[in-house]
């Protein structure tokens, strides 16, 4: 990542892609890797940049009801936590329902659990963590769902993103994020 005055730049590469528990090659996940890239490009996905409080923002409140549960009763990813539900008034793409997580002393969020208004059949689950330089960073992403296949069958799925070794104003070259923002 590259934070500037105005913006912040990313850049994603990937080390590693497992099929069903099993590692897989160099050319696979190269494979796989573009392939990921290209559909978030299209989707819009970009879970590192998505403001995830949305929610909470002054301009958003009206289309959110927001309910503060307490202190959670065990620690989330070993921080005690201030929880939040989320519940959208409207019922379009892109609106939210979930459980947001904060860490108490500082007030960071350490994890939030949604679904998309208009994918009820997708659990998503966010979580963050702070990075060697104290900054708090994007750790991982867990999407579990269910879809439909032939026959009118479904079927479930998941899928896990682990982010690591972030790379923070490191010196790196602006050609390095070059493809990602002319997308």
């Amino acid at each position: 990542m590259k934070f500037l005055d105005d913006t912040t730049w990313f850049h994603e590469e990937y080390l590693e892609y497992y099929e069903k528990d099993e590692l897989q090659s160099a050319e696979k996940r190269d494979e796989k890797a573009a392939e990921r890239i290209e559909k978030r490009r299209k989707r819009k996905g970009n879970f590192i940049s998505r403001p995830m409080l949305l929610p909470f923002y002054p301009e958003s409140r009206e289309y959110y009801d927001i309910i503060y549960e307490g202190v959670t009763e065990d620690k989330i990813d070993d921080h005690v936590c201030h929880q939040f539900s989320v519940h959208s008034k409207v019922e379009e793409e892109s609106y939210i329902n979930g459980d947001f997580f904060f860490e108490a002393e500082t007030f960071h969020l350490v994890r939030v659990d949604f679904t998309l208004v208009n994918l009820k059949s997708l659990d998503i689950s966010i979580s963050y963590s702070p990075s060697p330089d104290g900054f708090w960073l994007l750790r991982q992403i867990e999407i579990k769902g269910k879809r439909k296949t032939a026959f009118l069958f479904s079927e479930n799925f998941a899928t896990f993103e682990y982010f690591r070794n972030p790379q923070i104003n490191t010196n790196l070259p602006d050609k390095l994020f070059e493809a990602d923002n002319e997308k």
